[in-house]
């Protein structure tokens, strides 16, 4: 399979693909800047760290998951909207959404299967594959995020490519905690709530940029023994913001 940087005619998909990363968002993928860090800054205890662990590992388990529903986007005064379907199994890795317009039209197609990627969209002359460890979101958005985090997010959950301990805590009230990594130039991090044993949202941003990417869950109900989001609202903040609404009317998971 050629990845996209060996792909003899990539230059004319490129232009075509910073259009859908910019008007579609989550297509392509797919520390909000004015968040300051208000609260109590401490080093993550481990028992503490580790208790949100057990709740948190054990809540997001699955194997499997299909949805649908209905979203949104909105880039400027443009707004699109319409119906979506997906899936997601942990092993062997496969991801995919499909993005309906007006009358039930596909307007577009993103799958992941291991390494490996296929975009679809009728904006595009032909299918665009290629490796995901060749894509680098943060060269169309700013945003230094894995491809294989928006799985992840689409279905609810958040990165966590590591059981370390994070950087720092941000206590930010008696209800609401603030896990931040820091590797490098790179910030990540989520707010937990320990009552109601929720990620309340995720949030990435380069250093030194004002470029971010947050993701806020809510409407939180049960399927099976799980709880998940049943509305996921990214919001991305770069040249031009644009923010993305999923809101899931079916989920099954296994």
């Amino acid at each position: 399979m050629l990845s996209t940087k060996s792909h003899p005619h990539w230059q004319g998909y490129k232009s075509k693909v910073e259009f859908l990363a910019s008007v579609i968002f989550l297509i392509i993928i797919l520390f909000q800047a004015g968040c300051a860090k208000r609260g109590t800054i401490v080093k993550c205890p481990k028992e503490d760290y580790e208790n949100f662990l057990s709740v948190y590992i054990s809540q997001c388990n699955l194997d499997s998951l299909s949805g649908n529903g209905d979203y949104e986007i909105r880039k400027s005064d443009d707004i699109f909207f319409g119906n979506f379907s997906i899936f997601y199994s942990k092993n062997p890795l496969r991801w995919g959404i499909t993005l309906y317009g007006i009358f039930g039209v596909v307007l577009s197609q993103i799958e992941i299967k291991n390494d490996s990627f296929n975009i679809y969209s009728p904006l595009l002359d032909e299918s665009v594959k290629g490796s995901v460890r060749d894509f680098s979101i943060e060269d169309y958005t700013g945003i230094p995020i894995s491809p294989l985090s928006v799985p992840l997010l689409t279905t609810g959950r958040v990165p966590l490519d590591t059981l370390q301990l994070p950087s720092y805590c941000i206590e930010k009230n008696e209800n609401l905690i603030e896990f931040f990594y820091e590797s490098g130039n790179n910030n990540e991090g989520f707010g937990w709530v320990p009552i109601d044993k929720k990620i309340d949202y995720y949030i990435c941003q380069k250093k030194g940029r004002k470029d971010f990417l947050k993701v806020k869950f809510s409407d939180f109900k049960n399927v099976g023994n799980l709880s998940f989001p049943h509305s996921i609202f990214f919001i991305y903040a770069g040249m031009e913001e644009t923010y993305f609404k999923l809101n899931y009317r079916y989920i099954e998971v296994k």
